[in-house]
Protein backbone atom coordinates (compact mmCIF):
# COMPACT_ATOMS: atom_id res chain seq x y z
CA UNK A 1 0.00 0.00 0.00
CA UNK A 2 3.07 2.42 0.78
CA UNK A 3 4.11 1.80 -2.37
CA UNK A 4 1.15 2.62 -4.13
CA UNK A 5 0.90 5.92 -2.59
CA UNK A 6 4.49 6.59 -3.10
CA UNK A 7 4.10 5.60 -6.98
CA UNK A 8 0.86 8.17 -6.56
CA UNK A 9 3.66 11.03 -5.34
CA UNK A 10 6.49 10.12 -7.72
CA UNK A 11 4.21 10.57 -11.01
CA UNK A 12 1.93 13.42 -9.75
CA UNK A 13 5.26 15.77 -8.79
CA UNK A 14 6.88 14.73 -11.94
CA UNK A 15 4.15 16.50 -13.56
CA UNK A 16 5.25 19.61 -11.88
CA UNK A 17 7.84 19.83 -14.70
CA UNK A 18 5.84 19.40 -17.81
CA UNK A 19 3.33 21.04 -19.42
CA UNK A 20 -0.34 19.49 -18.72
CA UNK A 21 -1.70 17.40 -21.67
CA UNK A 22 -5.32 16.90 -22.57
CA UNK A 23 -7.00 13.96 -20.59
CA UNK A 24 -7.67 10.70 -22.47
CA UNK A 25 -11.48 9.58 -21.72
CA UNK A 26 -11.58 6.29 -22.64
CA UNK A 27 -13.30 4.09 -20.61
CA UNK A 28 -10.91 1.25 -20.71
CA UNK A 29 -7.89 2.29 -20.14
CA UNK A 30 -4.80 0.43 -21.69
CA UNK A 31 -0.94 0.77 -21.70
CA UNK A 32 -0.35 2.34 -24.57
CA UNK A 33 3.37 3.87 -25.01
CA UNK A 34 4.42 6.81 -24.43
CA UNK A 35 5.28 7.14 -28.13
CA UNK A 36 1.56 6.57 -28.89
CA UNK A 37 0.47 9.09 -26.64
CA UNK A 38 3.04 11.70 -27.98
CA UNK A 39 1.63 10.93 -31.35
CA UNK A 40 -2.03 11.62 -30.54
CA UNK A 41 -1.60 14.40 -28.77
CA UNK A 42 -1.40 17.10 -31.89
CA UNK A 43 -4.42 15.25 -33.28
CA UNK A 44 -6.63 15.67 -30.25
CA UNK A 45 -4.94 19.28 -29.41
CA UNK A 46 -6.49 20.41 -33.50
CA UNK A 47 -9.75 18.78 -32.68
CA UNK A 48 -10.22 20.81 -29.63
CA UNK A 49 -9.11 24.01 -31.37
CA UNK A 50 -11.64 23.09 -34.31
CA UNK A 51 -14.72 22.66 -32.17
CA UNK A 52 -14.32 24.24 -29.23
CA UNK A 53 -17.85 25.47 -29.76
CA UNK A 54 -19.11 21.79 -29.24
CA UNK A 55 -17.50 21.30 -25.61
CA UNK A 56 -20.50 21.36 -23.32
CA UNK A 57 -20.18 23.73 -20.62
CA UNK A 58 -21.01 22.98 -16.90
CA UNK A 59 -23.37 24.86 -15.16
CA UNK A 60 -22.63 25.88 -11.81
CA UNK A 61 -25.78 23.67 -10.74
CA UNK A 62 -24.18 20.32 -12.11
CA UNK A 63 -20.94 21.26 -10.72
CA UNK A 64 -19.84 18.66 -8.17
CA UNK A 65 -18.28 19.02 -4.73
CA UNK A 66 -14.88 17.89 -4.57
CA UNK A 67 -15.68 15.71 -1.97
CA UNK A 68 -17.73 14.10 -4.10
CA UNK A 69 -15.22 13.57 -6.54
CA UNK A 70 -12.84 12.52 -4.36
CA UNK A 71 -14.82 9.46 -3.04
CA UNK A 72 -15.61 8.28 -6.82
CA UNK A 73 -11.47 8.81 -7.74
CA UNK A 74 -11.08 6.65 -4.23
CA UNK A 75 -13.49 4.14 -4.98
CA UNK A 76 -11.88 3.56 -8.60
CA UNK A 77 -8.16 3.16 -7.44
CA UNK A 78 -9.41 0.90 -4.74
CA UNK A 79 -11.90 -1.29 -6.67
CA UNK A 80 -8.95 -1.25 -9.25
CA UNK A 81 -5.69 -1.46 -6.75
CA UNK A 82 -3.71 -3.23 -9.93
CA UNK A 83 -3.96 -0.70 -12.21
CA UNK A 84 -1.00 1.03 -13.67
CA UNK A 85 -0.71 5.28 -12.86
CA UNK A 86 -1.52 5.44 -17.14
CA UNK A 87 -4.61 2.87 -16.67
CA UNK A 88 -5.68 5.25 -13.69
CA UNK A 89 -4.62 8.18 -14.80
CA UNK A 90 -6.98 7.72 -18.55
CA UNK A 91 -9.83 6.29 -16.50
CA UNK A 92 -10.54 8.83 -13.82
CA UNK A 93 -9.46 12.14 -15.36
CA UNK A 94 -12.69 12.49 -16.72
CA UNK A 95 -14.47 12.09 -12.98
CA UNK A 96 -12.60 15.94 -12.47
CA UNK A 97 -15.14 17.41 -15.62
CA UNK A 98 -17.54 18.48 -13.26
CA UNK A 99 -15.23 18.85 -10.04
CA UNK A 100 -16.17 22.64 -8.64
CA UNK A 101 -12.77 24.46 -8.56
CA UNK A 102 -13.91 27.74 -6.93
CA UNK A 103 -15.31 29.43 -3.44
CA UNK A 104 -14.59 26.11 -1.77
CA UNK A 105 -14.34 25.69 1.86
CA UNK A 106 -10.96 24.22 3.35
CA UNK A 107 -12.14 20.64 3.55
CA UNK A 108 -13.34 20.88 -0.34
CA UNK A 109 -10.33 22.47 -1.32
CA UNK A 110 -7.85 19.34 0.66
CA UNK A 111 -10.03 16.99 -0.93
CA UNK A 112 -10.12 18.54 -4.60
CA UNK A 113 -5.92 18.71 -3.85
CA UNK A 114 -5.96 14.79 -3.10
CA UNK A 115 -8.49 14.18 -6.40
CA UNK A 116 -5.58 15.85 -8.61
CA UNK A 117 -3.00 13.95 -5.92
CA UNK A 118 -4.83 10.42 -6.72
CA UNK A 119 -4.83 11.46 -10.68
CA UNK A 120 -1.58 12.27 -10.95
CA UNK A 121 -1.76 15.53 -11.45
CA UNK A 122 0.88 17.06 -8.76
CA UNK A 123 0.61 20.88 -11.03
CA UNK A 124 -3.18 21.16 -9.94
CA UNK A 125 -2.27 19.34 -6.42
CA UNK A 126 0.59 20.89 -4.52
CA UNK A 127 -0.51 24.46 -4.47
CA UNK A 128 -3.37 23.58 -2.70
CA UNK A 129 -1.28 21.37 -0.20
CA UNK A 130 0.66 24.03 0.62
CA UNK A 131 -1.80 26.52 1.10
CA UNK A 132 -2.92 24.12 4.16
CA UNK A 133 0.53 22.96 5.32
CA UNK A 134 0.38 25.00 8.23
CA UNK A 135 -2.94 24.56 9.69
CA UNK A 136 -3.24 21.89 13.29
CA UNK A 137 -5.86 20.09 11.96
CA UNK A 138 -6.35 17.00 10.03
CA UNK A 139 -6.67 19.15 6.56
CA UNK A 140 -3.12 20.36 7.87
CA UNK A 141 -1.25 16.77 8.45
CA UNK A 142 -2.82 15.60 5.25
CA UNK A 143 -1.68 18.05 3.52
CA UNK A 144 1.59 18.16 5.08
CA UNK A 145 2.05 14.63 4.44
CA UNK A 146 1.30 14.61 0.70
CA UNK A 147 4.05 17.86 0.24
CA UNK A 148 6.40 15.33 1.43
CA UNK A 149 5.83 12.38 -1.13
CA UNK A 150 6.46 14.74 -4.03
CA UNK A 151 9.17 16.29 -2.37
CA UNK A 152 10.72 13.24 -1.87
CA UNK A 153 9.82 11.54 -5.71
CA UNK A 154 9.04 14.79 -7.50
CA UNK A 155 11.83 17.13 -6.25
CA UNK A 156 14.09 14.56 -4.63
CA UNK A 157 14.86 16.87 -2.20
CA UNK A 158 16.16 14.51 0.36
CA UNK A 159 17.84 16.60 2.79
CA UNK A 160 14.24 19.14 3.08
CA UNK A 161 12.70 15.76 3.70
CA UNK A 162 14.65 15.15 6.26
CA UNK A 163 14.53 18.39 7.82
CA UNK A 164 10.40 18.47 7.78
CA UNK A 165 9.66 15.18 9.17
CA UNK A 166 11.59 16.44 12.17
CA UNK A 167 9.85 19.58 12.01
CA UNK A 168 6.25 17.42 11.71
CA UNK A 169 6.35 15.35 14.93
CA UNK A 170 7.32 18.98 16.87
CA UNK A 171 3.76 20.21 15.01
CA UNK A 172 1.66 17.58 15.41
CA UNK A 173 1.35 15.55 18.13
CA UNK A 174 1.49 11.56 17.99
CA UNK A 175 -2.40 10.23 18.14
CA UNK A 176 -4.65 7.82 17.46
CA UNK A 177 -6.24 9.94 14.66
CA UNK A 178 -2.76 10.09 12.59
CA UNK A 179 -1.34 6.40 12.79
CA UNK A 180 -0.09 6.89 8.99
CA UNK A 181 2.09 9.66 11.04
CA UNK A 182 5.77 10.17 9.74
CA UNK A 183 5.90 6.49 8.20
CA UNK A 184 5.70 7.19 4.55
CA UNK A 185 8.50 10.33 5.75
CA UNK A 186 10.76 7.62 7.16
CA UNK A 187 10.33 4.73 5.24
CA UNK A 188 11.63 6.56 1.63
CA UNK A 189 14.22 7.85 3.28
CA UNK A 190 15.28 4.53 5.10
CA UNK A 191 14.61 2.46 1.68
CA UNK A 192 16.69 5.01 0.07
CA UNK A 193 19.69 4.16 2.93
CA UNK A 194 19.80 0.91 2.73
CA UNK A 195 19.70 0.46 -1.68
CA UNK A 196 22.82 2.69 -1.37
CA UNK A 197 24.33 0.41 1.32
CA UNK A 198 23.63 2.58 4.80
CA UNK A 199 22.14 0.62 6.86
CA UNK A 200 23.31 2.01 9.71
CA UNK A 201 21.69 5.19 8.47
CA UNK A 202 18.27 3.40 7.59
CA UNK A 203 18.60 2.10 11.20
CA UNK A 204 19.04 4.92 13.08
CA UNK A 205 16.25 7.14 11.13
CA UNK A 206 13.81 3.96 12.17
CA UNK A 207 14.88 4.32 15.89
CA UNK A 208 14.85 7.90 15.45
CA UNK A 209 11.58 7.96 14.63
CA UNK A 210 9.96 5.10 16.23
CA UNK A 211 11.27 6.69 19.90
CA UNK A 212 8.77 9.58 19.76
CA UNK A 213 5.61 7.52 19.15
CA UNK A 214 3.28 5.94 22.17
CA UNK A 215 4.25 2.08 22.40
CA UNK A 216 0.52 1.46 22.60
CA UNK A 217 -0.78 2.01 19.32
CA UNK A 218 -0.72 1.21 16.14
CA UNK A 219 1.16 3.52 14.13
CA UNK A 220 2.84 2.36 10.95
CA UNK A 221 6.18 3.32 11.78
CA UNK A 222 6.64 0.27 14.05
CA UNK A 223 6.16 -1.56 10.57
CA UNK A 224 9.53 -0.71 9.70
CA UNK A 225 11.24 -2.52 11.82
CA UNK A 226 10.34 -5.55 10.28
CA UNK A 227 9.98 -4.01 6.73
CA UNK A 228 13.47 -2.78 6.85
CA UNK A 229 15.11 -6.05 9.43
CA UNK A 230 17.30 -7.05 6.84
CA UNK A 231 19.22 -3.31 7.53
CA UNK A 232 19.26 -4.28 10.79
CA UNK A 233 21.26 -7.63 10.49
CA UNK A 234 23.74 -5.55 8.62
CA UNK A 235 24.34 -2.91 11.34
CA UNK A 236 24.18 -5.58 13.63
CA UNK A 237 21.34 -4.56 15.56
CA UNK A 238 18.93 -7.52 15.67
CA UNK A 239 18.58 -7.48 19.09
CA UNK A 240 17.23 -3.81 19.33
CA UNK A 241 14.63 -4.76 16.58
CA UNK A 242 13.30 -7.47 18.62
CA UNK A 243 13.27 -5.23 21.60
CA UNK A 244 11.39 -2.64 19.83
CA UNK A 245 9.21 -5.23 18.17
CA UNK A 246 8.84 -7.04 21.37
CA UNK A 247 7.76 -3.87 23.67
CA UNK A 248 5.25 -2.29 20.85
CA UNK A 249 3.44 -6.00 21.04
CA UNK A 250 3.33 -6.38 24.41
CA UNK A 251 1.98 -2.63 24.55
CA UNK A 252 -0.94 -2.80 22.26
CA UNK A 253 -1.74 -5.82 24.22
CA UNK A 254 -1.87 -4.81 27.12
CA UNK A 255 -4.07 -1.32 25.81
CA UNK A 256 -6.80 -3.86 24.16
CA UNK A 257 -7.64 -6.95 25.82
CA UNK A 258 -9.94 -8.06 22.71
CA UNK A 259 -7.85 -8.26 20.32
CA UNK A 260 -10.15 -9.96 17.70
CA UNK A 261 -11.77 -6.85 16.17
CA UNK A 262 -13.38 -7.06 12.59
CA UNK A 263 -14.21 -4.67 9.85
CA UNK A 264 -15.84 -5.16 6.64
CA UNK A 265 -14.02 -6.38 3.78
CA UNK A 266 -12.94 -4.24 0.49
CA UNK A 267 -15.99 -5.56 -1.16
CA UNK A 268 -18.27 -4.66 2.14
CA UNK A 269 -16.38 -0.91 1.97
CA UNK A 270 -16.74 0.08 -2.13
CA UNK A 271 -20.67 -1.03 -1.92
CA UNK A 272 -21.23 1.35 0.73
CA UNK A 273 -23.07 4.94 -0.27
CA UNK A 274 -21.44 8.23 0.11
CA UNK A 275 -22.37 10.51 2.58
CA UNK A 276 -22.40 13.69 1.65
CA UNK A 277 -19.13 16.12 2.98
CA UNK A 278 -17.04 13.14 4.17
CA UNK A 279 -13.63 13.44 3.66
CA UNK A 280 -11.43 10.75 2.58
CA UNK A 281 -8.22 11.74 3.94
CA UNK A 282 -6.60 8.36 4.55
CA UNK A 283 -8.31 5.94 2.08
CA UNK A 284 -5.40 3.46 1.34
CA UNK A 285 -6.06 3.02 5.48
CA UNK A 286 -9.63 3.56 5.93
CA UNK A 287 -10.91 2.80 2.93
CA UNK A 288 -14.24 3.69 2.00
CA UNK A 289 -15.96 2.83 5.76
CA UNK A 290 -16.56 6.02 7.06
CA UNK A 291 -19.06 6.96 5.04
CA UNK A 292 -20.50 4.26 7.11
CA UNK A 293 -22.66 5.95 9.94
CA UNK A 294 -21.89 3.01 11.92
CA UNK A 295 -17.54 3.72 11.79
CA UNK A 296 -15.55 5.43 14.02
CA UNK A 297 -12.04 6.52 14.40
CA UNK A 298 -11.83 4.80 17.27
CA UNK A 299 -13.17 1.55 16.16
CA UNK A 300 -10.55 2.05 13.19
CA UNK A 301 -8.31 1.92 15.71
CA UNK A 302 -9.00 -1.09 17.46
CA UNK A 303 -8.96 -2.78 13.96
CA UNK A 304 -5.56 -1.75 13.43
CA UNK A 305 -4.10 -2.80 16.75
CA UNK A 306 -5.43 -6.02 16.48
CA UNK A 307 -4.14 -6.56 12.85
CA UNK A 308 -0.74 -5.35 14.26
CA UNK A 309 -0.59 -7.33 17.56
CA UNK A 310 -1.44 -10.49 14.69
CA UNK A 311 1.52 -9.29 12.64
CA UNK A 312 4.08 -8.33 15.41
CA UNK A 313 3.30 -11.90 16.77
CA UNK A 314 4.45 -13.38 13.51
CA UNK A 315 7.39 -11.60 13.84
CA UNK A 316 8.63 -12.10 16.96
CA UNK A 317 7.87 -15.94 16.36
CA UNK A 318 9.75 -15.72 13.01
CA UNK A 319 12.98 -13.65 15.08
CA UNK A 320 12.87 -16.21 17.90
CA UNK A 321 13.52 -19.40 15.36
CA UNK A 322 15.86 -17.40 13.52
CA UNK A 323 13.37 -17.91 10.86
CA UNK A 324 12.77 -14.56 7.80
CA UNK A 325 10.17 -11.94 8.99
CA UNK A 326 6.47 -13.41 7.11
CA UNK A 327 5.73 -10.11 5.34
CA UNK A 328 1.52 -8.69 5.16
Amino acid sequence: MAALIAANASLADSRLLVARRAPTHSLNPSNESAMTRKTNAPIIYVVLLAGVCLVPQVSSAQQRMPNEVLHDIVRGRLEHIRWTPVQAESALKPVLRTVRVTDLSPEEEVALALSYFFTFDGLSAKPLFEKHMNRDDALGRVSWQSVQQMTFFGAKDYALVERRAREYRQKYPATGDDTEYTYNMVGNLARLAATSGDHARAVSLILEDIQTLPLDLPFRSFELLGQRFASFQAAGRTAEALTWTRRHRDAMRGAQSDTSAQRGTLTDSLAIRHRPGVLHLTPFADRLLPDDVRWTRNGAVRWQRTQAVQLFDRWIAALEKGEPLPQP
